[in-house]
């Protein structure tokens, strides 16, 4: 599972203890969503990837990897995984708030770090 839930946006919780399913409706996100999520993102990121500043996720290290790469919170798969950070992006992408634009840089830093 990932390493923290610390600013992890309560509609994610939710999702969580409905055990990740799929095809549960979306939950109600909140008008803070979009930040929640670029801040949760930011927490679990490795230190080497100085992730401090969310609106600037271009920021934070995709050119060069480190030879000693360590992935920590990151790495994990299956559905206590990344898959908690790229179900709820695809919520917020069809959702309809505007803020949902500001998501765009950590769905490209999402793929970069699944790729």
């Amino acid at each position: 599972k990932l390493t923290t839930a610390k600013n992890r946006p309560e509609a994610i919780a939710a999702w969580i203890k409905r055990h990740r399913n799929a095809k549960a409706s979306i939950p109600p996100m909140g008008p803070d969503f979009c930040k929640r999520m670029k801040t949760w993102w930011s927490d679990l990121q490795p230190e080497w990837r100085n992730a401090d500043n969310i609106d600037n996720m271009t920021s934070w290290g995709t050119g060069n990897v480190p030879a000693d790469t360590n992935w920590g919170g990151l790495d994990r798969g299956g559905t206590a995984g990344l898959y908690t950070v790229v179900v709820p992006l695809a919520w917020s992408l069809s959702d309809e708030s505007p803020s949902k634009d500001e998501l765009w840089p950590m769905v490209d830093d999402v793929a970069w770090a699944l790729s």
